[in-house]
């Protein structure tokens, strides 16, 4: 749909008995432009013949609404007019692909939680499953980074960072969530013979409640549940940071290697 055609539909939307005659006259358009952009959407079954909005337009609007008012959120966390940020939302809806409106719309979402704790001035440690109730349900492609246990090496990057293709999933559902990654083959030269060694994670664990649990893994994928992690908002980056513990082994053939401790931490 064009930004021309929304904008009219929206305006359509916005009373009952709304006329062609009115909304040609709010935008300073000939009547026949508004009706030729209208008639368009009748084809599309947003509207019936009289002009009224469908079930599937209604459907259609509300997810158009959400979409401007992340990706609106979003661009003027990075300095946009309001204004402005409202017009180029429309261009953006209207030219762009569903894969960038999807990323915008998710650094909008996340921009929603983040203000959140910044309007209240909260400067605290979140639950896992607690981040549910502040970002809408759907998945989410992040980044996220293993550094080694930093008792023994901070700041190092872990060997588990290469476990797993980049980005992670989030996955955010009604009262939970989980973290899939896609699990890859690791290889790694022997210190002591030189041979080459290859290899994958196949066990994952994390303490939740003074348990320690398991999270589930397969051949393809590692699923972790919210519950292992906890987040934080950092003020100056205004963005949810999630940190999680984790015990990992890894199989090598036939052999598996030692329990290792590595930090996961996810970026929002």
């Amino acid at each position: 749909m064009t930004a021309t055609q929304m904008k009219y539909f929206m305006a359509l939307a916005e009373g009952e008995n709304q006329s062609i005659t009115q909304i040609a006259e709010k935008y300073k358009v000939n009547r026949s432009t508004v009706s030729r952009s209208l008639t368009a959407l009748v084809d599309q079954g947003l509207l019936d013949e009289q002009y009224n909005i469908t079930s599937v337009g209604r459907q259609y609007l509300s997810e158009y609404r959400y979409k401007h008012e992340v990706i609106t959120r979003w661009l003027m966390k990075n300095g946009i007019e309001e204004e402005d940020a409202s017009r180029d939302t429309y261009k953006i809806l209207e030219v762009c692909s569903e894969k960038t409106i999807r990323m915008l719309g998710q650094g909008g979402e996340f921009c929603k939680a983040c203000s959140y704790f910044r309007e209240k001035g909260h400067k605290l440690v979140i639950e896992g499953n607690e981040i549910c109730n502040y970002i809408k349900r759907g998945e989410y492609q992040i980044p996220f980074v293993f550094h080694k246990d930093k008792r023994r090496s901070p700041d190092q990057i872990s060997m588990a960072n290469e476990a797993f293709y980049h980005p992670a999933t989030l996955v955010i559902t009604k009262n939970s969530g989980y973290l899939s990654l896609r699990s890859r083959q690791m290889e790694q030269s022997s210190l002591i013979d030189k041979i080459n060694l290859a290899g994958k994670v196949n066990s994952m664990k994390y303490e939740y409640q003074n348990q320690i649990k398991e999270a589930d893994i397969t051949e393809t994928m590692a699923k972790l549940p919210l519950e292992a992690m906890k987040f934080i908002y950092i003020k100056e980056d205004e963005i949810l940071q999630g940190y999680a513990n984790l015990t990992m082994t890894c199989s090598v053939g036939i052999l598996h290697m030692p329990e290792s401790t590595a930090i996961l931490t996810i970026y929002l």
